[in-house]
């Protein structure tokens, strides 16, 4: 899916915080944790802008775009 949406919008894949890998499908919450590691790594700084979409149970989704 992330693959997906980085073709589609023409986004480098590598601008994207995945965790999957770590945690499995944990539903909106990887939302949170990865923007927790993102900014603990550094990988987001001050002034950049980040995209945080979710997707939840029941097709229920959200996002924000938030300068940091």
């Amino acid at each position: 899916m992330f693959k997906s949406i980085a073709k589609t919008l023409k986004i480098p894949f590598e601008k994207f915080y995945v965790t999957l890998h770590k945690y499995g499908n944990i539903s909106s919450a990887s939302c949170a944790i990865s923007l927790a590691e993102a900014v603990e790594d550094g990988s987001i700084k001050k002034g950049d802008l980040v995209c945080l979409p979710v997707f939840g149970g029941g097709l229920t989704w959200g996002s924000a775009l938030i300068r940091w």
